[in-house]
């Protein structure tokens, strides 16, 4: 083997060497970089959980700059959020929930409770109405869209959705109180006091028991 042979192996060689080096530190920064994110969103996870909203905000802040499991975390990061009364900021994840995952029924849920909560009526109904259409299945979504109806003034159509929430999961007691109040004002005593004495501790309850009680 000539110089020139010699030469090109070597530096072949030298190239296969460096290839090598480059691949197994690029493997072993993944991996480290693989058991950050764990350890991130574990911490996370706990944060939320335990609900330190602070923390889980700023965790799941760098997972969502950083990782690619996005909807669990602006899902995550909006409900944190929302505790923390910092609704606008709330509402920006549940748009970005819905953006990545367009059949999200939790996203319209989620913006639903709170248009609900900041008594946008119209926009709670349009949301909770979709998260439906998506699962009809679940009890706090009736519920919850009773809640907005009751609330906007539509209580004939209110009712349907509490008895479908009612059927779906009787240990939802504020149902109770709604539905007796839509009988009392129906003019069904009778079953608004069967209802009412179902939900006892709350004050709308004990309220329009007192109603009933005094003739009224």
């Amino acid at each position: 083997m000539n110089k020139k042979h010699q030469l090109i192996v070597f530096l072949l060689f030298a190239a296969a060497v460096q290839i090598i080096v480059a691949v197994q530190f690029f493997k072993r920064n993944y991996e480290e970089e693989k058991q950050f994110f764990s350890i991130m969103k574990n911490k996370a996870v706990e944060s939320f959980e335990s609900g330190n909203y602070n923390a889980a905000i700023n965790l799941y802040t760098v997972l969502i700059d950083k990782d690619e499991e996005l909807p669990d975390y602006f899902l995550k990061r909006g409900v944190s959020y929302q505790m923390l009364g910092i609704a606008d900021s709330a509402m920006h994840d549940f748009d970005q929930l819905i953006e990545l995952q367009p059949e999200s029924e939790k996203g319209y849920y989620l913006k639903g409770n709170l248009y609900s909560i900041q008594k946008n009526y119209p926009e709670a109904v349009t949301n909770l109405k979709k998260a439906i259409s998506i699962n009809s299945g679940d009890a706090g979504y009736h519920y919850a869209l009773g809640v907005a109806l009751f609330k906007w003034g539509k209580k004939p159509e209110s009712e349907s959705h509490f008895v479908k929430a009612h059927e779906m999961n009787p240990d939802i007691k504020e149902i109770n109180t709604y539905l007796g109040i839509i009988a009392y004002e129906k003019g069904d005593k009778k079953k608004a006091e069967e209802y009412l004495s179902l939900n006892p501790d709350s004050e709308e309850s004990v309220k329009y028991l007192g109603l009933i009680k005094s003739g009224k």
